[in-house]
């Protein structure tokens, strides 16, 4: 029944130290599984498990507690020996493998006993029908009959219904709510909870369960538990259930024994009914196919990626695969190339933004499903509508995409969501802001024509102070809120995501069709998102650049109560009951001004926004460091911008008041600064005022932005543009000159503030 072994081998796994791996599915199933067997598994997200969601290392020191485990006692010569594959103690005269592939949707365990040639194999597969399932095979390939007795199935299979932070933090408390059960004639065990864990004195029926039931030819007996005392119940409350099939066999020469145990979780009563109706019909072949199913549905995402090379070197073949397959889970894949769903797109300008989508409701009707990306950009154009225009170039039908959880990261919350109960894709995504376009640059280069998308989403969801939020979804932004309580809680912004992330998807986009740069390097349709997050002045930073900013719980209670009336674009900047549009070219200049207000000679971009650079190992760096990486990204970025101003035919362009403001201070900054003139040692002296400078300029845009509400444009010529740009660059140069040591560059340094 082994449909296909993985093409990757790990022989004496064993001898390793336990790692941990992900297995893979098209549909919403995850697991983390170590190298020694122990796992935590489910579908959608970690709330809908079917073992304990916890952390890597204790998944790992599980193995004797949760998931897979098998006993069996061979009958040989008149004595009994007790072989127990995958079990913390190994058999003398096994031997433990492990095999995988790039595409990573099975594994595969195999223990060969070598003193009596049996070999064990279980191995792992998912199935958008079936859920999960357990194939077990005993192969007998000596030249002798072997009698045995067999026990094998999974301990601690938790109910439906439980979430993750019940399960951590109440554990023994649930244990109390546990049922479980098979049903009478079918083998299928339901583990659900008596009722909803709750404090309060209401009702609360838990009505879905974790299903686990087995496909053989071998006459089972089946037990919640492997203890012998309770192996005639059909019942078992109060108490961690597991799940054993039991029987005794005979292996003839050659001859192969073999299961499959399936598990799927948040079952209701109905699908249950339909299961117990059919689960004695069910083929080997029905499950074989559902699995290869899934396996080229998988396949078809990782290709439409181009994640499939033929080389020379078969391993590079197989990371490139392997890569693109962890891009595209994390960044999602646009399953049907540029093509839109329209009762998605409708649903997506609806949670928006409700004002627009009831204004254009009959042209967003006529969109159909044979519509492009392109298509609908072209649409929103026609209308002149700022807020239509911005939406469709924001939206993106993207699938399969998920936040990077796992038991490594438990801090991130994931949610798979692939397809719906008709099994209709879900166009739906999520991430941390720094992964997401990270894996949406790889991404472009399969799907190029999906860059000015995803441009608008970057553009769109940086903050008027030039920072980005944590994380964006389908519907918008989010930020991390403080909570006192919880000493992981921080709030911050993070330099690294910015620069070289945007630049590299300009790019692309300028190699590809330039038109979308140029003509909308003066167009406002670009919004800001109004991050609650208010940055202190300028000498509370140099007073203190460790504590540089404060949550405003006003404002971010406002902005969710706003949110049901107006829709998502509640958390952007709102005037007049408006989004707030501005042109590209402002985007890309405070994004700029930001970074260079935040210079210091022969340092680098000052890190006083509360969070480091590209690791949390550089959380030392925060307050007192400074970033040379982000200053060679910026030094890029400027000539690049140089270059595109360059090649626009527009020679006035439009800015917002306050930032032409900002820009005619940092200008003045810039011009008046010595070394410009020939000294490239400034003294400390000098550096300080230079920096004082460059911040009190940051802080009066700063004010004025958190505080105003003024929509004034202002012109700014290219010319000025580039003649800034020029100054800036010239100053960098001296900078990176500084830090060139032995052939090599500095990446970070660090300063003081003195008072003299």
């Amino acid at each position: 029944m082994i449909i296909k072994p993985p093409k990757y081998k790990i022989e004496n796994v064993d001898e390793m130290n336990p790692f941990l791996m992900s297995i893979t599915s098209s549909d919403n199933h995850w697991m983390f599984i170590s190298s020694n067997g122990a796992l935590t598994a489910g579908r959608e997200k970690a709330d809908h498990a079917l073992f304990p969601y916890i952390t890597d290392n204790l998944i790992h020191h599980s193995l004797n507690t949760t998931g897979p485990s098998t006993n069996i006692d061979l009958e040989i010569a008149g004595k009994t020996i007790a072989w127990r594959p995958f079990n913390l103690n190994k058999k003398k005269g096994a031997i433990r493998n492990l095999y995988k592939d790039a595409i990573g949707d099975t594994v595969l365990f195999e223990e060969n006993f070598l003193p009596f040639e049996l070999n064990f194999k279980r191995q792992w597969f998912t199935s958008k029908e079936f859920g999960f399932i357990m194939r077990i095979s005993i192969q007998n390939y000596s030249n002798k009959t072997v009698s045995m007795k067999i026990e094998d199935g999974l301990k601690n299979i938790l109910p439906s219904g439980l979430d993750v932070q019940t399960q951590q933090s109440l554990s023994n408390l649930s244990n109390a709510y546990k049922h479980s059960e098979i049903l009478d004639g079918s083998g299928i065990a339901i583990y659900s909870l008596g009722s909803l864990i709750m404090d309060r004195p209401d009702p609360g029926e838990s009505l879905t369960a974790n299903t686990v039931w087995c496909r053989s030819n071998i006459q089972f007996s089946y037990s919640l538990s492997n203890h012998s005392t309770k192996d005639n119940s059909n019942l078992l409350t109060g108490e961690p259930g597991s799940y054993f099939v039991k029987s005794k066999i005979k292996l003839n020469p050659n001859e192969t024994a073999s299961w499959d145990i399936i598990l799927n979780t948040n079952v209701d009563h109905s699908q249950i009914t339909d299961l117990k109706k059919s689960v004695q019909l069910v083929k080997a072949k029905e499950i074989n196919d559902s699995i290869r199913e899934n396996n080229l549905e998988l396949k078809k995402f990782v290709g439409s990626a181009d994640g499939f090379q033929l080389s020379n070197s078969k391993n590079n073949d197989m990371h490139h695969t392997a890569n693109v397959l962890f891009n595209i889970m994390r960044g999602g894949i646009f399953v049907d190339n540029y093509g839109i769903d329209k009762s998605d797109f409708s649903n997506f300008v609806k949670t928006r933004n409700i004002k627009t989508f009831k204004k254009h409701a009959s042209l967003i009707n006529k969109v159909s499903n044979e519509n492009s990306l392109e298509d609908i950009t072209t649409i929103g154009l026609k209308t002149g509508d700022q807020n239509l225009i911005r939406l469709c170039y924001e939206y993106l039908p993207i699938t399969f995409g998920r936040r990077h959880g796992d038991p490594s990261r438990p801090w991130n919350q994931f949610h798979i969501k692939v397809n719906d109960h008709n099994e209709k894709y879900i166009y739906h995504h999520e991430g941390n802001w720094r992964d997401i376009f990270q894996n949406w640059e790889g991404l472009s280069i399969s799907f190029p024509y999906a860059l000015p998308s995803i441009i608008s989403k970057f553009l769109n969801a940086c903050t008027q102070d030039g920072y980005n939020p944590y994380r964006i979804n389908k519907e918008g932004i989010d930020w991390e809120v403080v909570d006192v309580d919880d000493t992981w809680s921080h709030i911050g912004y993070w330099n690294d995501h910015q620069i070289i992330y945007l630049l590299k998807l300009l790019e692309m986009q300028w190699d590809i069709k330039p038109d979308f740069i140029l003509d909308n390097l003066n167009n406002s349709i670009f919004s800001s998102s109004n991050v609650p997050y208010k940055i202190k002045t300028d000498k509370e930073i140099i007073k203190n650049p460790k504590e540089t900013i404060f949550f405003d719980h006003d404002l971010h209670n406002l902005i969710l109560q706003k949110i049901e009336t107006f829709g998502t674009d509640a958390r952007l900047v709102i005037k007049d009951e408006e989004v707030f549009h501005v042109t590209m070219i402002e985007k890309l200049l405070v994004l700029a001004l930001t970074k260079i207000s935040n210079f210091i000679p022969n340092g680098g971009i000052w890190m006083n926004t509360q969070r480091p650079e590209w690791n949390d190992a550089n959380n030392a760096l925060v307050g007192y460091g400074t970033s040379m990486v982000t200053l060679y990204y910026l030094r890029r970025y400027l000539v690049f911008l140089n270059k595109i101003i360059n090649t626009s035919e527009v020679e006035i362009l439009n800015i917002s008041n306050l930032v032409s403001n900002w820009f005619d201070e940092v200008f003045s900054v810039l011009n008046d600064f010595n070394y410009l003139n020939g000294n490239p040692e400034p003294s400390p002296k000098a550096q300080k005022v230079f920096v004082e400078n460059l911040q009190l300029a940051f802080f009066n845009y700063r004010k004025n932005v958190y505080d105003n509400t003024e929509v004034e444009r202002k012109e700014i010529t290219k010319q000025s543009i580039i003649d800034f740009n020029d100054i800036v660059l010239n100053v960098f140069d001296t900078t990176i000159k500084s830090n060139k040591r032995k052939n090599l560059y500095n990446a970070y340094n660090t300063f003081v503030f003195k008072d003299s």
